[in-house]
């Protein structure tokens, strides 16, 4: 039986590498876009974008998995990544 912990780091440092190799440099801009926000204001919907060679490529998924967000592109309007505060996930994506 493998380790769930050793599985779950190893897919988020995959999901990190493959930010780094195929969309994020030095430099690069990260743009968001709100979705929804919940009744309370507590939950966030976003979507994040980076632009290469003047393309928006949606890397949200990458995204949700680095920061562990839950993720669901068909649950219209909520789509994109699922978060309650970003003050500890911020840290994580100073990391990428």
């Amino acid at each position: 039986m493998k380790n769930t912990n050793t599985t779950k780091s190893r897919s988020i440092q995959q999901a990190i590498e493959g930010l780094k190799k195929n969309y994020l440099k030095f430099g690069s801009i990260i743009y968001t876009i709100l979705r929804h926000v919940g009744r309370l204001s507590m939950m966030r919907y976003l979507d994040i974008y980076v632009v290469k060679d003047n393309e928006p490529l949606r890397i949200t998924w990458d995204v949700a998995k680095v920061i562990e967000a839950s993720y669901n592109r068909n649950a219209s309007p909520r789509d994109g990544v699922r978060h309650g505060t970003l003050r500890d996930r911020t840290l994580v994506m100073g990391a990428l």
